[in-house]
């Protein structure tokens, strides 16, 4: 399985890395058990008062915050493509911290190789989480990525291989409006089935937020006016046990 790992940020790029906050977009979503997705979804828009409306409504470093990241984090940034939450987690790692982007696409490379990510080694790019090396995970980040396993025990027995003792598990996910099931075709998931999943999966559930709740919303469409990140969400955290 392929890899590719690049050079630190420079301290002129980790002050552009700050900016990207509010600059980037999330990029194609796969699925760690390797199933194939359509690949709509997630496809990046280099419009900024877009990019800055779903920083907005995303709360990226928030989500990242509540999740346990911080200095020195190894960070697994699951269906990364172009790098819109790898990008966010570099300045609340530090050099000492590492992510995973598995699922990193051209355009990451090309942000890390001669764009606004240039010079960083603290980025390894996989082409699926069997990159990933067992037990070297603090947080890994699941953003609108479990529903879309075709095997999702085999998918919780990646997640839990990669992380290390008690490390964490966050998952954001849309809602069906009920509390069980799944509904494919909005892409959208019930939180007590998830909940039930992962504590099958040798998981501790640890606790929610609200931040991404979003009442105006008929629990029906996949992406309102066209926008995925307006729908509402939950943010589920576990540990493993």
């Amino acid at each position: 399985m392929q890899t590719k790992t690049y050079p630190r940020f420079s301290a002129q790029s980790q002050a552009t890395s700050l900016k990207l906050i509010l600059m980037s977009v999330v990029g194609v979503v796969l699925s760690i058990s390797g199933g194939s997705v359509d690949a709509s979804i997630g496809n990046d828009s280099s419009n900024k008062s877009t990019i800055n409306e779903r920083d907005q409504y995303s709360k990226p470093q928030e989500v990242f915050v509540f999740s346990g990241v911080g200095q020195g984090s190894v960070v697994v940034d699951v269906g990364a493509g172009s790098g819109y939450n790898t990008s966010r987690l570099l300045p609340l790692i530090g050099n000492s911290g590492k992510v995973y982007s598995v699922g990193g696409n051209d355009k990451l490379e090309e942000r890390i190789e001669k764009g606004d990510m240039m010079g960083t080694n603290n980025v390894v790019i996989a082409e699926n989480a069997a990159a990933v090396p067992d037990g070297v995970a603090d947080v890994v980040l699941l953003i609108r990525e479990f529903h879309l396993a075709p095997d999702h025990v085999a998918y919780l027995k990646n997640v839990h291989r990669m992380l290390k003792a008690g490390g964490r598990v966050a998952v954001v996910e849309v809602r069906t409006g009920k509390p069980i099931g799944y509904d494919h075709t909005s892409h959208r998931s019930g939180e007590q089935t998830i909940i039930k999943e992962f504590e099958e999966g040798g998981f501790e559930f640890v606790g929610k937020s609200d931040m991404l709740r979003r009442e105006k919303d008929d629990y029906t469409a996949y992406a309102p006016a066209g926008k995925r990140y307006i729908t509402d969400r939950m943010l589920l955290l576990f540990r493993k046990i």
